[in-house]
């Protein structure tokens, strides 16, 4: 073998490793954020405003938390649940993700209650980052709903 063919050789096995350690940074530069953002804070929800022109309250819940400080925030998503797994512990189950939204708040157009029939629904938040990380779950609100008005 040749100086120059065993330069090669070398060269060669020399930028593969260089190009698998470039690889790997890359790579582990983009996936190794595992770290959860923040959860949000102070959620609060409240019934869309009485609308006198047809005297009837509103069928919505306008949900709000406090805004994440962080810049690597991309979106919030809002889930919603209305079933009680135990009678006894009282603890909602069943959460669903209704929706998703950029800003720290969320309108629920989706509610529903038969005539003089109370619903009580369950709301919690989460922030997730530009990664696709996502937060613990928010302190839970509940909200009773009724075609009545609001308790």
């Amino acid at each position: 073998m040749s100086i120059f063919s065993s330069y090669i050789k070398n060269s060669q096995v020399r930028l593969a490793f260089l190009c698998l350690t470039v690889a790997l940074v890359l790579v582990s530069g983009c996936a190794v954020k595992n770290e959860l953002p923040e959860a949000p804070t102070g959620l609060n929800v409240e019934r869309e405003e009485f609308d006198p022109t047809n005297f009837k309250l509103g069928d919505k819940a306008f949900l709000t938390w406090n805004p994440l400080s962080a810049d690597n925030i991309n979106i919030y998503r809002v889930y919603r649940s209305d079933r009680i797994q135990d009678e006894k512990e009282s603890k909602p189950t069943g959460y669903e993700l209704i929706g998703t939204t950029e800003v720290n708040s969320f309108t629920d157009a989706e509610l529903y209650s038969d005539l003089g029939v109370v619903n009580l629904y369950h709301y919690q938040v989460s922030a997730v980052d530009e990664v696709g990380n996502e937060s613990l779950l928010s302190s839970e609100i509940s909200f009773l709903y009724s075609r009545w008005g609001q308790s």
